[in-house]
């Protein structure tokens, strides 16, 4: 009786008590400079310094990247337009624009 009782009041408790669980679990704390070998802290400098400078020309190419997509879009709707346009002048009657084009370019008597 006595294994029932507490098998029913533990998950209680725990479960009323589960943020005090999770609150006091140990966060990890990063590794500082003083745990490193002397020849380690002496290369960290140079290594946050290429850190640094990789975030730099990542940030660079991301721009170039934005700005040649941005040509490119320009480029497509370009070549869309003057397709939809070659299409229209391919659909137009033969007959009806050969005269215009003959009056234009003075084969035809006015």
């Amino acid at each position: 009786m006595v294994v029932s009782i507490s098998l029913c009041t533990l998950p209680a408790y725990f479960w009323i008590n589960i943020e005090a669980v999770f609150a006091t679990q140990p966060t990890r704390e990063p590794v500082h400079a003083p745990l490193l070998a002397p020849e380690g802290r002496e290369a960290l400098p140079e290594i946050r310094s290429g850190q640094r400078q990789a975030i730099d020309e990542i940030a660079e190419l991301n721009r170039n990247i934005s700005t040649q997509q941005a040509d490119l879009k320009r480029v497509a709707d370009q070549r869309e337009a003057l397709t939809a346009k070659i299409v229209s002048l391919q659909n137009r009657p033969f007959a009806a624009s050969v005269p215009r084009l003959l009056l234009r370019l003075h084969l035809v008597p006015f």
